[in-house]
């Protein structure tokens, strides 16, 4: 940080003492909420892709096993002859057991409960007149049978995802903007504590520029500085919650996981701040001494 050492001595006074320490904390608060937004995205992502052309058909479970096998045969029947699914696989009560322990636990009696069977769907492409009608020939069998066709819930998670990073993009713009003012305030203060060394080098011929530069590049180098500080707690930040979920094979609480690239993005925060620092300083100064 030597080669961004000003000429004047900017370094000795108060105003900018804190300003590293709430760059770092400005930093840390906007990696935090571009990471959940970024994570957020991979979710809504896995969870469209992982239901894209899938479907699933629930039978119900008050009959008694003769008339559950007939249905289930009818049912299998009536998938199989539509023209758009390309396959269907009954899932057995072993599985879904397996697909319930993670909400219910394992030490229940699945026996006891009325689970209905279910029927999984894979399909190319369809639309909602072809899922109207399929739902009709299956409501013609039983009234009791259901097809989910996922795009409900789906639409929900994925508006309440698109709202959570909306709200994360807000944040960011907030602790942008406060970053702005912060550097606008403590350039203010510096260029009042030092305007006696501010005139004497007016008075050897020095330009605005020439000060304003050394304004900018102070605050450049705090804003660096304060910005690696509030990376670094951020990214320990990161990994913990990363580790912590990660240890936790629940549904309820999915991995949230960043690429490669994510943490490319997040590494150009500490950057970004340096440099909104820098042109704010600039800005403040030629503004004040013209």
């Amino acid at each position: 940080m030597r080669l961004l050492a000003p000429a004047l001595p900017l370094g000795h006074d108060s105003s900018g003492r804190f300003l590293p320490w709430i760059m770092a904390f400005m930093v840390y608060i906007g990696m935090l909420a571009l990471a959940s937004s970024l994570a957020l995205d991979r979710l809504a992502a896995r969870w469209n892709s992982g239901l894209q052309g899938t479907m699933t058909v629930m039978l119900p479970t008050q009959l008694t096993p003769a008339a559950q096998n007939l249905l289930r045969e009818k049912t299998v029947q009536v998938i199989n002859n539509t023209s758009w699914i390309v396959r269907s696989q009954v899932i057995d009560s072993v599985e879904t057991r397996k697909m319930l322990e993670p909400w219910l636990g394992n030490n229940l009696n699945f026996g006891e409960l009325p689970i209905p069977e279910l029927i999984a769907i894979e399909y190319l492409s369809t639309n909602p007149s072809n899922v109207a009608n399929l739902r009709h020939a299956l409501n013609a069998l039983s009234p009791d049978i259901l097809l989910d066709d996922h795009q409900g819930w789906l639409a929900e998670l994925l508006s309440f995802a698109e709202s959570l990073q909306g709200l994360a993009y807000l944040l960011i713009l907030v602790v942008g903007a406060a970053t702005v003012v912060t550097v606008i305030f403590v350039t203010q203060t510096g260029l009042a504590i030092n305007r006696r060394i501010v005139d004497i080098v007016h008075l050897v011929g020095a330009p605005n520029r020439y000060i304003a530069r050394q304004f900018q590049y102070h605050s450049l180098r705090l804003g660096l500085v304060g910005g690696f500080i509030g990376a670094c707690m951020a990214g320990l930040t990161l990994l913990a919650i990363e580790y912590l979920l990660g240890s936790l094979s629940s549904v309820i609480l999915p991995r949230l996981t960043l690429s490669f690239w994510h943490w490319v993005l997040l590494s150009l925060l500490p950057l970004s701040a340096g440099m909104i620092a820098m042109f704010t300083a600039r800005y403040t100064v030629l503004r004040a001494l013209s």
